[in-house]
């Protein structure tokens, strides 16, 4: 049974309330620690932004490094697939017959 957690966090004067499990937790804090890393970095480089302004700038900044992941992660998963195809290609050609699936004999 997992047990939900609850903690709260002041992010630019907005007190947030997370409530995650015990599996997800981790990963919420996480979250909240790389948001207020982000923000103070866009507050150290542009120090004059109004909160609202640092907020809808952090979150566009995560959301940018997040498709950046995701389309690197689908061009490996491609490449991947691409290899292995060209490997099975490879070794039906030296050793035809050895890529079929075969049941054991008893």
């Amino acid at each position: 049974m997992s047990v939900n957690q609850n903690s709260e966090h002041n992010i630019l004067g907005c007190n947030v309330r997370i409530s995650a499990d015990n599996n997800n937790n981790e990963m919420a804090l996480a979250s909240v620690k790389l948001l207020k890393e982000e923000i103070l970095k866009l507050r150290e480089q542009k120090p004059g932004l109004r909160e609202i302004d640092l907020a809808v700038m952090s979150a566009l900044r995560i959301a940018s490094r997040l498709q950046e992941v995701e389309a690197d992660f689908k061009n490996s998963i491609s490449d991947l697939k691409s290899g292995v195809e060209d490997a099975m290609e490879y070794i039906e050609q030296v050793s035809p017959g050895v890529t079929s699936l075969k049941t054991p004999s008893h």
